[in-house]
């Protein structure tokens, strides 16, 4: 009986030790893990997070982009004489669509060395384009306008007849007209500059002179 009791004292202290062991072994464990950070296990194959890109590949990849159809085109018009901004939003104009920035920005800068009479007519001094991407495109296009009850004077420079302000001095815009496209009595009259009373007179002369 002794014996029986003996055996079962020694197998209760060692279960008891071998507890207290792997209790021990549990707290280091678990007081030596860092729970500052959420612990991420990774499976193989299995990816977690999408990939983070650099500024130089979102360049790249805008740079790249091509107009959609349906992209935003923000027109922005400056006054830089009255100070205004008019923005307009609007589709972008299909003749546009597809183009690459490279092809959109030479467009645009034809544009600008060449506009039509009828921007220059309101005034047009330059355009830039502000921002590209495949679904919105934004450009500003730069204006000294003038009101329609204006007085403006008719002036030559380097051989182009160009037109003032009625103050004499400020540049409203450079026409295509040159010296030898007008009479002779006309180009006497430059000489010494020639007052047009308001737009309608102005028109009536860039009409009458420009093909």
């Amino acid at each position: 009986m002794k014996a029986v009791k003996s055996i079962s004292l020694f197998f209760a202290t060692a279960t008891c030790c071998v507890l207290f062991g792997f209790l021990l072994a549990l707290m280091i464990f678990w007081n030596g893990r860092d729970f500052s950070e959420p612990q991420v296990y990774y499976m193989p194959g299995v990816t977690e997070e999408a990939p983070e890109f650099s500024e130089a590949d979102v360049q790249v990849s805008q740079w790249n982009a091509c107009l959609r159809s349906d992209a935003e085109f923000v027109m922005k018009e400056i006054d830089v004489r009255k100070g205004t901004v008019h923005e307009v939003i609007s589709r972008l104009p299909s003749q546009y669509a597809g183009m690459d920035r490279e092809t959109f920005l030479e467009c645009m800068e034809r544009y600008d060395e060449t506009p039509p009479l009828s921007e220059r007519q309101k005034g047009f001094l330059s355009l830039e384009v502000l921002s590209f991407a495949s679904e919105r495109v934004v450009v500003q296009k730069n204006y000294r306008k003038a009101s329609p009850e204006d007085g403006f004077y008719l002036a030559v420079i380097d051989h182009r007849v160009v037109v003032l302000f009625d103050d004499g001095k400020t540049l409203y815009m450079t026409t295509d007209v040159t010296m030898d496209m007008l009479p002779s009595e006309l180009q006497e009259e430059l000489a010494t500059m020639i007052y047009l009373k308001d737009q309608q007179a102005l028109f009536d002369f860039l009409e009458a002179y420009t093909s």
